[in-house]
Formats: structure tokens, C-alpha cells, sequence
């Protein structure tokens, strides 16, 4: 026979939900729940600090100059600030993707900036899609504005 215990007038629990909370789980399943908790914690720590690059991204077409092949693209003027002669820059047209260098930044036009970037490999007058890469930072700068 289980000994009762008398009620205690501080809780509203049932004699049930007391038993269950007085019993201690089973040491295997909180060293399960304990790792589980431990490795989330390392994860989210190392994603806060892995770097991610940071771009600018603007839409152009690919035009022949000089024989020259280049992209002139229009970036938003408020990111053209951190857009640097000789920055990398991934420009992709259709299902091609190249690698290519900024050649140039204009001066602002609206709230457009035109840019060229040098490339090779694509066809000339064909529209593109360009990643101007700005640098690197990691989550946890971005979120504290660092």
C-alpha cells in the first residue's frame, strides 16, 4: 500500500502531479536532454561567428567595348559607398555564372549608381544579375551593428 501523504494547503496539485514531480528522471535521459541542450548552444555560438560575406547586389547587361567585355550595372546608391575599384564581384546571366572585377563606380543618378565590372565568358546584350562582394562580417556584428 503507498503511504499518503497529508495535502498541502500551499499547492493545488493533485497527489499525482506531486509523485511525478518528486520523481527524479532517469540519469541517462538528462545526460540526453543536458548533451542536447550543450551541442545547440555550441551551434548557435559558432553560427554567430562564422563569417558570411557581404555584397551588393544590382541588375545590369553585359556590353562589348574596346573588346572588352564589361557589365554595366546599376547598384542602390545607398549601399554604393562601400562599392571599391577592384572588388570581387560574381555576375550571373541565365544558368552562367563568372567571376569578374569592378572596373568603375559612377556618380550617383537617382537613387542608382552605375557601375561596371569587367567580365569574360558571356554573351554580349545579355541581361545580368550582380553580387559585388563589400567584405566580410560575421552574425553577431551584424546584429550589434559592428
Amino acid at each position: 500500500m503507498t503511504e499518503r501523504r497529508p495535502k498541502d494547503p500551499r499547492t493545488v496539485l493533485s497527489d499525482e502531479a506531486a509523485e511525478l514531480l518528486a520523481a527524479r528522471p532517469h540519469p541517462a535521459a538528462r545526460a540526453s536532454v543536458y548533451g542536447l541542450v550543450l551541442a545547440v548552444l555550441a551551434a548557435g555560438a559558432w553560427a554567430s561567428r562564422a563569417r558570411v560575406e557581404s555584397c551588393v547586389a544590382g541588375g545590369g547587361v553585359v556590353v562589348c567595348e574596346g573588346g572588352q567585355l564589361e557589365a554595366r550595372v546599376q547598384v542602390p546608391a545607398s549601399r554604393a559607398g562601400a562599392v571599391k575599384i577592384g572588388a570581387r564581384a560574381r555576375v550571373r546571366s541565365g544558368g552562367v555564372a563568372v567571376e569578374g572585377t569592378v572596373a568603375s563606380v559612377g556618380s550617383p543618378v537617382g537613387d542608382r549608381v552605375p557601375a561596371r565590372v569587367s567580365v569574360t565568358g558571356l554573351a554580349p546584350d545579355s541581361p545580368v544579375a550582380v553580387e559585388i562582394t563589400t567584405g566580410e562580417t560575421t552574425p553577431l556584428c551584424w546584429l550589434f551593428g559592428g
